[in-house]
């Protein structure tokens, strides 16, 4: 496996997000990631009555690719299941997100021995690339999440949306995971995330939307779970 990129961690300190969460007041974790804004109940409420939207530079993100029997064989052994096209995957806190059958993105801990040994040298033909300093997530959290990304234009119709595909935010294209109806991910162009966060913040104002740290995204996750929607 050819291999491109650097070693982990990941997290860039000097990203934009970076000072847009700073500025708001954002209380850093390990890793430099926004555990919180002052409040991680109070955030998780936010989430549990409206919709969060929360800086995802807890993710690395790496890019599969190859001819499909080689990318479907290295995901359908890490990830537990083959994939088709527009679909993904969670396995062990891992999001295998087919764009294509010879591309996968993949996002999870930046800290995952999984994600480290993607990156070493292999040789069944796929190669693995690190865009993690190239892409930010953006995260939308809570019961509002569908409302904004309805609002946004890109789930008008919930029963024919894609899980994980292309889409526009405020002429910005992005892809998006659709986790569930309360819970999507924006993977965007580091260079354009200050732009996608601009844009989906004035598209949640009427839905109550508040920015949230990791803290909240978490513990609203584990809800999630335990509701059975997740």
């Amino acid at each position: 496996m050819n291999v491109s990129g650097r070693s982990f961690p990941v997290v860039d300190r000097d990203a934009p997000l970076d000072a847009i969460t700073r500025r708001a007041g954002a209380n850093l974790g390990p890793g430099g990631v926004a555990a919180h804004y002052g409040s991680p109940a109070g955030e998780l409420a936010v989430c549990v009555r409206g919709v969060g939207l929360v800086d995802r530079a807890d993710l690395a993100k790496l890019v599969v690719t190859g001819c499909e029997d080689a990318v479907g064989a290295l995901v359908a052994r890490l990830a537990g299941s083959p994939l088709s096209p527009g679909g993904w995957t969670l396995t062990d806190g891992v999001y295998w997100c087919a764009k294509s059958a010879e591309r996968v993105i993949v996002l999870g801990d930046s800290r995952d021995p999984l994600l480290e040994a993607l990156l070493r040298p292999r040789t069944d033909g796929v190669t693995v690339t690190d865009r993690s300093q190239d892409w930010s997530v953006l995260g939308l959290v809570g019961s509002a999440a569908g409302s904004v990304l309805a609002s946004l234009g890109i789930l008008r119709n919930p029963r024919l949306a894609t899980p994980f595909g292309s889409a526009e935010i405020g002429g910005v294209g992005v892809q998006v995971l659709l986790q569930s109806d309360r819970r999507a991910m924006v993977v965007v162009d580091t260079r354009e995330a200050e732009s996608v966060w601009r844009s989906i913040e004035a598209a949640g104002r009427e839905f109550g939307l508040s920015y949230v740290g990791a803290d909240a995204e978490r513990r609203y996750a584990v809800l999630e779970r335990i509701a059975g929607r997740a």
